[in-house]
């Protein structure tokens, strides 16, 4: 096609160039820019009548090889837009639907737009006010659906009402305006398969209210394998939800799997599901302690998102899931720049996000700034009706722990777990009762935490459970093994923490060996961790090496025998026996396997020998 609108001369000139490159595809041979660039220089130098013919000409050639491919019908009718050509409402919504199926939001609106001005009537306004929403654009949403007259059609007309209970919901955060909407609609005696349809919607809503008990009871009534494919799948992302939010993680990450499995069935009706069926499966990950679920999660989605333009949805949806699993393994900066989004962009205007951000200032001692970032993340969310309010309040808890108000910090990890539990929500309060706990008030959560880890999934409730137990007894051994079960979760801070317990724990029954081990080893992991300073950790103290201890310690390390340290530092083998049983000691390690194991952990060494030194940020001998 491209040979007979220019020349096979001007093809092969523009390949040899590099300009563009020729890609094989099945039967097809696509022709493509060899950088983005050379389109934006050719579109500039291009006079604006020339660029309309040429959009012309494409598009009415693309039609005569007749539109094969979905692709090319999403094609053909953007360059007719770009033209000025006309085009039917019917293909402009085909179009919309195509383009929004790719993620790329600003051309899907651009049709969607024509498509409505064309006179594509109320299923054009609804398509589009439904896009319009999902690209948090719920203002103009709104505008759209006000002018819709009320359709003549009953499919058309819950059509309507779904899209505007919809938006009133989650866009204008009016959620009892959309329940009286739904309300005044289920007793329009509409027919069963609309009123289903209503059941539905009522269930999502319910879901994302963080409602398990109302969302479930719900799905109950959904014949969810009669439903046509778009619909079942908007059954499964919310029944999913809901069941992470019951404590049914394992349930939940199936149901994911298997909407996320027929996506193909639906995708072009409901693309927009793509992002709160990942966020659901990240979110079992988290909840359960399994950080690879949330990286398969993180995965799918970052595949998922590949080539999206303005899909603010998918880039929150995946920037939170990367923060929450960076801030479950201690990587806070790391955790900080996925929040943030590349370059300080726009994943940071989430207000989940920002909410996020400011759990990892306060967990890094920023009070300050943790307030601050918090008071905009309430600022910028507009759906207050959501979990997002149960996060905030968690993230209260450490922004008081930052500010040195540990008791304070206590307090409100237990009133939140008691409003969690009121709700019905277990996930949230064994996190907020483990929180108590890291902030060492055990006996105020022990007992509940021990009744949620018989009924919650996953192994992380379980062992907050023990940790709680085993401090509240004072049990420096116990804590010391639940610090290497959170360490082999991957969950390195909570395990810093655990392990500096213990060796408080320890030092009080006399053991001093065994607190020197569970203290280096706290330090251990806090050193692999970035810039954490929480309560637990604030007195934690580095290990006092030499610099010749220190040398031998590496070397140790390493593998080198007594003989070749002496050797390589030109010391006595006996002096090199006494260093390495220091470092042994001081360490309360008993092998260079273990002593390996320890060091491994940094990415570099604290200053040797001088005054203990403390892992509070700031310090310019405390470890990175």
């Amino acid at each position: 096609m491209l040979t007979a609108l220019t020349s096979e001369h001007a093809v092969l000139l523009a390949e040899e160039r590099g300009l563009i490159r020729v890609v094989v595809d099945g039967r097809r041979e696509t022709a493509s820019l060899g950088h983005p660039l050379y389109g934006e220089v050719a579109r500039e130098r291009c006079p604006e009548l020339r660029r309309r013919r040429r959009h012309a000409d494409l598009a009415v050639e693309l039609e005569r090889s007749g539109l094969r491919r979905r692709e090319d019908r999403l094609r053909a009718t953007a360059w007719r837009l770009e033209s000025g050509m006309t085009a039917s409402p019917r293909l402009l919504m085909s179009a919309t639907r195509l383009a929004w199926s790719a993620h790329d939001y600003p051309l899907a609106q651009r049709l969607g737009r024509a498509a409505l001005a064309e006179g594509g009537g109320a299923s054009a306004a609804i398509l589009l006010a439904t896009l319009l929403d999902f690209a948090q654009q719920p203002d103009e949403a709104k505008r759209v659906l006000d002018s819709v007259e009320e359709p003549g059609d009953e499919e058309t007309r819950v059509e309507l009402v779904l899209a505007r209970a919809g938006n009133l919901a989650w866009g204008m955060n009016l959620r009892p305006q959309a329940d009286a909407l739904l309300d005044r609609a289920e007793s329009a005696h509409y027919a069963e398969p609309y009123l289903t349809r209503i059941t539905v919607h009522r269930l999502a809503l319910a879901a994302s209210a963080a409602e398990p008990a109302a969302a479930l009871e719900l799905a109950r009534r959904v014949p969810l394998h009669a439903l046509p494919a778009p619909l079942r799948a908007q059954a499964l992302n919310a029944t999913a939800l809901a069941l992470c939010y019951a404590g049914r993680t394992a349930e939940a990450a199936e149901k994911v799997r298997t909407a996320l499995a027929e996506a193909n069935a639906w995708r072009d009706t409901i693309p927009a599901l793509i992002s709160p069926l990942h966020s659901t499966w990240a979110l079992c990950g988290y909840f359960a302690g399994d950080l690879a679920m949330i990286d398969e999660a993180v995965a799918s989605l970052t595949a998922a998102a590949a080539g999206q333009r303005g899909w603010s949805q998918g880039e929150g949806s995946l920037s939170l899931a990367r923060g929450h699993a960076a801030t479950l393994r201690g990587e806070l900066d790391l955790a900080m720049r996925a929040l943030h989004g590349p370059a300080g962009h726009t994943a940071l205007t989430v207000g989940g996000c920002m909410g996020a951000y400011a759990a990892v200032q306060a967990l890094r001692g920023e009070a300050a700034a943790a307030a601050e970032t918090l008071q905009a993340a309430v600022a910028r969310n507009r759906t207050t009706w959501t979990a997002f309010t149960r996060w905030v309040a968690m993230t209260r808890v450490w922004i008081a722990a930052a500010g040195g108000d540990g008791g304070r910090a206590a307090e409100l990890a237990v009133s939140a777990a008691g409003d969690c539990r009121l709700a019905g929500l277990p996930g949230f309060e064994f996190v907020s009762l483990h929180d108590a706990v890291r902030l060492g008030r055990p006996e105020v959560a022990a007992d509940r935490l021990a009744e949620l880890a018989a009924t919650h999934d996953g192994p992380r409730v379980r062992l907050a459970a023990r940790h709680a137990r085993a401090l509240a007894d004072g049990d420096g051994q116990a804590l010391a093994e639940v610090a290497a079960g959170f360490a082999g979760l991957g969950l390195r801070l909570h395990a810093a923490e655990a392990a500096a317990q213990a060796a408080v724990c320890l030092r009080r029954a006399g053991r001093e060996r065994a607190a020197r081990a569970a203290e280096t080893e706290s330090w251990s992991l806090a050193s692999a961790c970035q810039g954490p300073d929480t309560p637990a950790l604030r007195t934690l103290a580095a290990p006092d090496l030499t610099a010749r201890e220190l040398e031998v310690a590496l070397l140790t390390a390493a593998g080198l025998s007594h003989r070749e340290i002496a050797e390589k530092l030109v010391i006595s083998m006996r002096t090199a026996m006494n260093h390495r049983n220091q470092v042994y000691m001081k360490l309360g390690v008993h092998s260079p396997a273990e002593l390996a194991r320890l060091l491994s952990r940094f990415r570099r060494l604290p200053r040797p020998t001088g005054p203990r030194r403390s892992l509070k940020r700031g310090n310019p001998a405390s470890p990175p």
